[in-house]
């Protein structure tokens, strides 16, 4: 029951995040990336510069990592990622 939890939990962060294309105004060029809150090696990407780390953003910083990963290190579930949830993640050594 366990393992069917998880698989619907993957399935269906992939249609809630809409992993599919990247909007064409969020560019590396003009980025914000930030490593000074944490001590993680990770890059926090914070291009809209709102202090939080949002889909897109993610997909551009971590490209091989999956969308069921992002809802996992959003622990608090507003589909944002901020600094605190991040430098958890590098912690537990999820994003490096």
């Amino acid at each position: 029951m366990k393992n069917l939890f998880v698989f619907v939990l993957i399935i269906s962060s992939f249609f809630a995040f809409g992993f599919a294309e990247i909007s064409p105004d969020v560019e590396k060029s003009n980025s914000f990336i930030s490593q000074e809150s944490t001590q993680c090696p990770c890059p926090f990407c914070d291009f809209d510069g709102d202090g939080f780390m949002n889909v897109e953003e993610f997909r551009i910083c971590y490209p091989g990592v999956g969308p069921a990963i992002y809802v996992i290190i959003d622990v608090n579930g507003d589909g944002l990622i901020d600094m605190d949830e991040h430098a958890a993640a590098c912690a537990a050594g999820i994003l490096c």
